[in-house]
């Protein structure tokens, strides 16, 4: 499995007023592929991230599925202590674009009441959600 590390930052602030964007001041994100599948997980980096603003994470995500040449992503969420409005509509995004583009979108990770919250969005009820990565993709 090839690992890779960066981070979602822009340093054009111009951007934030044409894009809704989702702030890693607390998150990074690190990608790993596996076969058939790429693997991201949202992580605490807080050092590296700390005065800047990302650009939008569906377009960096889906930048990510079009280098690789896949359309299958499991999203990891274990560091993520509180799901926010902001995080569900950029997963919203990014499920409606795999989707358009026959693929698959799986999510992982979430605690209940995370679950509970994401699940509360009609446009994001149906992504499939699992306790790891290994039963997202069926080998657990």
């Amino acid at each position: 499995m090839v690992q890779s590390r960066f981070f979602l930052a822009e340093s054009s602030p111009g951007e934030i007023l044409m894009h809704k964007h989702f702030r890693l001041q607390e998150w990074g994100c690190r990608v790993e592929r596996g076969p058939d599948w790429v693997f991201v997980r949202l992580e605490s980096s807080r050092s590296q991230l700390d005065r800047e603003i990302s650009r939008p994470l569906a377009d960096h995500v889906w930048g990510i599925l079009k280098i690789h040449l896949t359309s299958r992503v499991v999203i990891e969420l274990h560091d993520v202590n509180t799901i926010d409005d902001t995080l569900v509509d950029e997963l919203c995004s990014l499920e409606q674009r795999v989707q358009n583009d026959g693929g698959l979108m799986r999510i992982c990770g979430l605690t209940p009441q995370n679950l509970s919250k994401l699940r509360s969005y009609d446009e994001i009820d149906h992504v499939p959600h699992f306790n790891s990565r290994n039963a997202a993709i069926g080998t657990e």
